[in-house]
């Protein structure tokens, strides 16, 4: 697995899983204050285009109810095309 860099300024990147799975989405990286480390929350561009919400604090509270928590090892890529 590469390190990955997660750039919130580009749209919906292309992720890609260990699965084989290449999807448009957005990862979320967020601390975890309870287990003290970061936990990862995945939402397809689809779900993220329902939620139209520009304040990042609201937008992040939405992803949490989604229910998508990836594993750090399970994400092989994120390609962020221009």
């Amino acid at each position: 697995m590469e390190d990955f860099n997660l750039n919130y300024q580009h749209r919906y990147p292309r992720i890609e899983f260990k699965n084989g799975m290449k999807v448009f989405g957005t990862v979320w990286a967020v601390y975890n204050s309870n287990k003290k480390k970061m936990d990862y929350y995945f939402a397809d561009s689809s779900e993220m285009r329902k939620i139209s919400n520009d304040n990042p604090a609201l937008l992040i509270e939405a992803i949490r109810r989604l229910k998508h928590l990836v594993k750090k090892e399970d994400i092989v890529a994120v390609e962020y095309l221009n």
